[in-house]
């Protein structure tokens, strides 16, 4: 019964927890990305990088674009395949895939579609306000940056709700007016 409570309070750091550069895996607002598995050393598992078009330092050596649990520990893969699975679990689907050898080590390369991505939408035949879209597009990248924010832990969940929902709401009006 003792194991089976300490399984039960794991499960929500174990399917709630990864990120990649600080940012929860789910909530990458990203159409494609790119995950890139290179061997460990001394090891049959895979170190694997995701590439979202996210900045990374360049000291950093890409440390940024591993996948993380909950602790901030990177979490190991076994294959390829392993990573797909997860992904896919994490709300992305297969597009394509490559490998590169470099000195004696292959480097794969998967592209992966978000299933859930809806590109913003505007009409060709309706003309568009420029002003107003200059807002809009401002009011959007408030919004992505709220979310940082919020996944920093700099302010609660209702803060950061109330806020979109605000920003959405204002939005919305400036698409009605012409």
């Amino acid at each position: 019964m003792k194991k089976l409570l300490l399984i039960l309070l794991c499960l929500p750091m174990i399917g709630f927890g990864q990120t990649v550069n600080d940012v929860p895996i789910k909530d990458i607002d990203v159409k494609y990305v790119q995950i890139v598995g290179t061997s460990k050393l001394m090891s049959t598992k895979l170190n694997i990088r995701i590439d979202f078009g996210q900045e990374t330092k360049f000291w950093s050596g890409g440390i940024e674009t591993f996948v993380k649990d909950a602790n901030g520990k990177g979490l190991d893969f076994n294959s390829m395949i392993d990573a797909l699975n997860f992904m896919y679990a994490n709300g992305y689907e297969f597009e394509t895939a490559y490998t590169l050898t470099i000195g004696n080590q292959n480097v794969y390369h998967y592209l992966l579609r978000k299933k859930s991505y809806s590109a913003p939408t505007t009409s060709l035949l309706v003309p568009q306000n420029t002003e107003n879209m200059k807002i809009i597009n401002k009011l959007e990248a408030r919004k992505i940056d709220l979310k940082k924010i919020y996944n920093s832990g700099d302010i609660t969940k209702k803060e950061y709700e109330d806020e979109i929902n605000k920003i959405d709401e204002y939005i919305n009006e400036l698409k009605t007016i012409d």
